[in-house]
């Protein structure tokens, strides 16, 4: 949301001493997700539970990226993954209800939001849940911070973010 947008949706409710309607709910909202985070795309028309979820995706992601700069792979890899599942979860969330409490991405993806995917979405999918796994029973933590060293948690994060993009534009054709 632009700060113009932004502020004309504040002034029109201060003009009209909107308190409690629609109109100043969604404000309040905004409000409140904006001072979270500027980078939140919030969609008025997407279920408040919806944009939660997208929220979450959004630290999911700050954090892994964060976790790149002090060289800590398995939070990488932690946090990517729980960004494309928060993702996938709005998608089903706006689209049948509360979502299934499973990890899956490629479960999730194909079997609970049946999304049509190319082959090379899957396979990032199949990478993915892979290395979460890695991280959550790590055989041995050198071996895995080799296999996932900078150079890969960069080339994951950019895969991620263009997933996560793929997968919002499937939220605003709803």
């Amino acid at each position: 949301m632009t700060p113009q947008l932004f502020l004309y949706i504040t002034l029109r409710c201060s003009d009209f001493r909107i308190r409690k309607s629609s109109l100043g709910l969604i404000v309040s909202y905004i409000v409140e997700h904006r001072a979270i985070n500027d980078k939140i795309i919030l969609n008025l028309f997407m279920k408040e539970a919806t944009n939660n979820w997208l929220a979450i995706a959004q630290k999911d992601l700050k954090i892994a990226e964060a976790s790149l700069q002090a060289d800590e792979p398995l939070g990488v890899v932690f946090h990517l993954h729980a960004a494309v599942e928060k993702t996938l979860k709005a998608i089903y969330e706006e689209t049948k209800g509360n979502p299934p409490k499973i990890h899956s991405l490629k479960k999730l993806a194909i079997d609970c939001c049946s999304i049509d995917l190319q082959q090379k979405e899957l396979q990032f999918l199949d990478i993915l849940d892979k290395a979460f796994i890695d991280s959550r029973y790590p055989d041995d933590i050198t071996s895995f911070e080799s296999r996932y060293n900078i150079s890969n948690c960069t080339e994951l994060i950019k895969e991620t973010k263009d997933t996560i993009k793929c997968l919002n534009s499937l939220l605003k054709k709803n």
